[in-house]
């Protein structure tokens, strides 16, 4: 979470030289009074400062740290060769921009359109940079929004296999939770720079020359959201359906070896017996080890909760009038 943090820091100041670069050429070439629009727009109403540091820092520490937790991963598991190179190949357009331009392009076009259609205030280059600079934030999501696809594609390659996959348990027991801890702090960090970039949207000074493209800024709502959310919980589930199918084959085959075994007096029958129950137990107990959804979670379910609240509270007068009486009632 530290590292995700440090990233974060420095894009935000690296957003904030930005904005100042963009100022000063447009002071020297546009006047006093655009520059100040500018600046004011790009921090105040673009609020182009946090959204820049959790859009591309988070961009950055999901492109870095999923490199090595997808490599991590596939290392952890017995695959036979083909499945293997799959899984590789997969991981590798996870993290490669020619790869991932499948899904940014497309992405951030829609948004582009968006954007400009819905008005950007100022005029010239004042105009143009603020356009590029929130264009770009658009690019961001739709490199991690990317990164999501793929992994969840990589998670789908092993759901369909999962058969045919030899779980190494004790390494996967000891890197589950670099694995788990990395969906949950990537995802929870995603939901959070959405919050703030949809926010920047309500806030930002456009011109709207039609009312119509308002509802159109809930788009990265809707394609970003929901998959957050399934990138956070598909792994574990997939991850508990493996070890599942590796507990029950290993039991199965223990019923096995027993029934195969010569006769034995009943005091041996009944220790073996009991020692396949313990290590039922035991797996049963290493089994419980890889929770589908556990407090961990509880962070992205509030922040999901938050923005889904937000904007039914933008979209909806009834609940909206519901929840500031209900508000009211208690605070009296």
């Amino acid at each position: 979470m530290l590292n995700c943090l440090l990233k974060i820091l420095t894009c935000s100041i690296i957003s904030f030289v930005v904005c100042i670069i963009g100022v000063l050429i447009s002071y020297m070439t546009q006047g006093e009074d655009i520059a100040t629009k500018l600046f004011y727009s790009w921090v105040k109403y673009f609020n182009g400062i946090i959204v820049g540091g959790f859009g591309w820092g988070g961009t950055w520490y999901v492109l870095s740290a999923g490199k090595k937790m997808l490599s991590l991963l596939i290392n952890t598991l017995s695959l036979s060769e083909e499945l293997s190179a799959k899984l590789i190949l997969t991981s590798k357009k996870a993290t490669s921009f020619r790869h991932l331009s499948v899904v940014t392009l497309p992405v951030t076009i829609i948004g582009a359109v968006v954007l400009v259609s819905c008005g950007y205030p100022l005029e010239g280059f004042a105009k143009v940079y603020l356009a590029l600079g929130s264009i770009s934030l658009y690019w961001a999501g739709a490199i991690g929004f990317g990164f999501i696809i793929y992994t969840l594609y990589l998670f789908k390659q092993m759901e369909d296999n999962y058969q045919d996959i030899s779980i190494e348990r004790w390494s996967l027991v000891i890197h589950f939770d670099s694995l788990n801890s990395f969906f949950i702090v990537s995802a929870s960090f995603a939901i959070l720079a959405l919050i703030f970039a949809f926010r920047g949207t309500l806030t930002a000074n456009f011109t709207f020359p039609t009312e119509l493209f308002k509802l159109f800024l809930s788009f990265p709502l809707i394609l970003f959201l929901p998959t957050i959310l399934i990138y956070s919980f598909y792994p574990r589930y997939v991850f508990r359906k493996m070890f599942d199918f590796d507990v029950f084959k290993q039991i199965d085959q223990l019923q096995s070896d027993i029934k195969k075994a010569p006769k034995e007096t009943l005091k041996e029958k009944m220790e073996m017996e009991k020692t396949l129950a313990e290590i039922k137990e035991k797996l049963i107990i290493e089994r419980k080890s890889i929770p589908i959804v556990s407090l961990k979670d509880s962070f992205s379910i509030v922040l999901a909760f938050i923005m889904s609240l937000q904007v039914i509270y933008q979209k909806d007068s009834v609940i909206k009038d519901f929840l500031v009486s209900f508000f009211e009632s208690i605070l009296k």
